[in-house]
């Protein structure tokens, strides 16, 4: 028996090579940083060739353990929304274009005069969006068509060491729908899209689910990388739906929250979740026949930062000073649990809107800002610290509620930096009226699920609901009843200080 899967987890910052048993146990990992490029203002590149090398690196530092015959199968969870052009023979033509690369809004949209915004979602599941890789082949075709000319391929991160493994080109349904030229009706390229936005259709490479077996190591890779050849590939996705896959989120109705910095709920859903806001971002699930529709948010974290850099400086000058000392650590969320407990459920009756950044995923006003309401000069600090986190939930269940009218949902799976600390995640429990489980986890939950996938393409799972393999479950938080009949009248009172606040925001 060959006991262990080999996950190339890669994304902007570096290259993480994991090695799984296929019980669930992590048993070996090896990491190198990647560089980033920014030759101009709004551009953010990467070279594939320094892909490839960290990717070789990895591999053979972990093989240095682990035998290179005891490898059932490789596997991926990588950063999406490139766009990385590639002739016949699989070498780059460019740098690749990341996902925080925005020089496409430069391009004039041609699929938005050829069809309106309604039809494009009808087919994508999604808004435009110049991430896509589609507009990004717009503006290569526009300013480097040399580049469009001689390319064969356009691939994403993980279809590219796909191919340098197994000399196919290839891609999933989940990254194909980050090129926003997927209709996911029928997981075809879209024709007409690709027509309205003058690309060849025959730059797609060939579609797969993300558990197929898309090619084995060749000799030649072989030889680079140290994997035996004849290793089995299996194509993996995106670090998004790797992610609901390793969070347990696979059965319809399934729903994962991460919590930390930029915060997100996903959930697994048999039709895109659309509404007027198009709240949720569309993706096809690693699960065949599923979504993975995610809503994402920065507010949380950043309210946090912001009360904690802005408002309740640190002076390292006043280390005695114990009512400023529990937020010099850079981490926001340090000391959020006793800080919490000093201002009960309701925050006293304080109110905050967590709209600083303007525009959410579940608001559409651009000129939104964020507000504190009802403030006396009775309220503490604790009460401004809990008000803050109650608006920032009361944003996510938004969210929620938008999923909600699409499948019920009852229970959540919490990942994320910031999933143990249990006030934050009691006071959501009580906000969602939901049961939230959070996981003590060995590796992340995107190559966990990177882990599953490619066990179920090999044969060695026979579903996606293995998570509990590679993690536990530590803390069950139920809704208080009190605090979600609270919370209710809260959520009418938050409603109602947004709708008031808008033309005075309109003209501040």
């Amino acid at each position: 028996m060959k006991p262990y899967l080999l996950i190339y987890d890669l994304i902007t910052s570096g290259c993480k090579v994991y090695v799984y048993h296929q019980n669930g146990t992590l048993v070996k990992t090896a990491q190198t940083p990647l560089p980033m490029y920014f030759p101009k203002p709004s551009w953010a590149e990467q070279d594939a060739n320094d892909w490839w090398d960290a990717a070789i690196k990895c591999t053979k530092a972990v093989l240095e353990e682990i035998p290179a015959q005891e490898i059932a199968g490789v596997s991926f969870s990588t950063q999406g929304l490139l766009c990385l052009c590639v002739d016949k023979e699989g070498n780059p033509l460019h740098r690749a274009i990341t996902w925080s690369d925005t020089r496409a809004s430069e391009v004039e949209d041609t699929i938005l005069q050829a069809m309106d915004a309604q039809e494009y979602i009808a087919i994508t599941g999604n808004r435009p969006r110049e991430q896509f890789g589609v507009r990004k082949l717009m503006w290569l075709k526009q300013n480097q068509p040399q580049v469009y000319q001689n390319a064969y391929k356009m691939l994403q991160c993980k279809d590219f060491l796909a191919l340098r493994l197994t000399g196919n080109f290839v891609t999933d349904y989940a990254d194909a729908c980050n090129t926003g030229c997927l209709d996911v009706n029928t997981r075809s390229w879209s024709a007409t899209i690709l027509q309205a936005a003058g690309i060849r259709a025959d730059l797609m490479p060939t579609l797969h689910q993300s558990s197929d077996i898309v090619g084995y190591v060749t000799a030649w890779a072989s030889a680079q990388t140290g994997l035996m050849q004849g290793t089995p590939v299996v194509m993996g996705c995106s670090d998004g739906p790797c992610a609901a896959v390793g969070a347990g989120c696979v059965r319809e109705g399934d729903a994962y929250m991460y919590v930390g910095s930029t915060s997100w709920i996903t959930l697994a859903s048999r039709k895109p979740i659309i509404d007027g806001n198009m709240t949720y971002k569309n993706i096809c699930h690693a699960v065949p026949g599923l979504f993975a529709p995610a809503a994402l948010t920065q507010e949380l974290g950043v309210t946090f930062k912001w009360l904690k850099n802005r408002i309740f400086r640190y002076d390292p000058a006043f280390e005695g000073d114990t009512e400023v000392y529990p937020f010099k650590n850079i981490y926001a969320y340090t000391y959020l649990e006793e800080q919490l407990a000093r201002s009960k459920a309701g925050a006293n009756g304080l109110l905050f809107l967590p709209y600083l950044l303007g525009k959410t995923a579940a608001i559409a006003e651009d000129f939104a800002k964020g507000a504190y309401l009802g403030l006396t000069i009775e309220h503490t600090r604790e009460d401004m610290l809990r008000a803050a986190l109650e608006g920032n939930l009361m944003n996510m269940e938004k969210m929620l509620a938008i999923a909600r009218n699409h499948t019920p949902i009852a229970h959540m799976n919490v990942v994320g930096n910031a999933s143990h600390e249990s006030a934050l995640l009691q006071t959501a429990a009580s906000v969602f009226n939901a049961t939230l489980r959070n996981t003590s986890i060995n590796g992340t939950t995107d190559s966990i699920g990177a882990a599953i996938i490619c066990g179920v393409g090999l044969g060695i799972y026979p579903d996606f609901a293995q998570n509990e393999r590679f993690l536990r479950y530590e803390q069950t938080f139920s809704p208080i009843e009190e605090e979600v009949a609270l919370y209710k009248r809260k959520k009418e009172l938050f409603e109602m200080a947004y709708a008031s606040l808008l033309k005075l925001y309109e003209q501040l």
